[in-house]
């Protein structure tokens, strides 16, 4: 099961973009048009009205995605690169950084030791268990993020936009 989900991570950080794009597209939305028809607006006008607010909301969407995917890009990038010249200048640095992990996940420190010491001064053993333990999974590009939510904003509006056009 373990393996099943470990195959899935691009898609659970995926989703975790998706969601804020979707529920924000059928709240945004559906105050719009409640308030359109409170107002005895038109079915088209609350159609046309409810169009330009999803287009103008997946804009707003995704900007704030885009700017928040790329802080944790460059962030992930940044811890990626640091264990890279950890591993080429200074491994016992990394030896240090792994009895730590495994200390803060709850390993008592004779068992983080014990677990130093098969590990060796193996630099590929000790980097890869750095990065599995202290760099959070995988970090989206921007641009993924941004036409996910993008995608999402309007798969949550255009439900409830349709049958304003339908009915005309």
């Amino acid at each position: 099961m373990m393996e099943q989900i470990a195959d899935k991570g691009s898609y659970i950080v995926k989703f975790k973009e998706a969601i804020p794009g979707m529920t924000t597209g059928i709240i945004e939305t559906l105050g719009l048009v409640i308030g359109l028809l409170a107002a005895h607006t038109t079915t088209m006008m609350i159609g046309i009205t409810g169009t330009i607010a999803m287009i103008s909301g997946t804009i707003a969407m995704m900007s704030i995605s885009y700017i928040s995917s790329k802080g944790h890009h460059d962030l992930h990038e940044g811890r990626l690169k640091e264990l890279r010249i950890k591993k080429e200048v200074d491994p016992a640095v990394l030896r240090r950084e792994l009895e730590n992990a495994l200390i803060d996940k709850g390993i008592s420190r004779e068992t983080a030791r014990l677990v130093i010491d098969i590990v060796g001064t193996d630099a590929v053993v000790l980097s890869n268990l750095v990065k599995t333990f202290k760099i959070a999974g995988e970090a989206l590009t921007p641009k993924e993020s941004v036409k996910t939510t993008g995608i999402f904003f309007i798969v949550g509006a255009l439900p409830i936009l349709v049958p304003f056009f339908v009915g005309v």
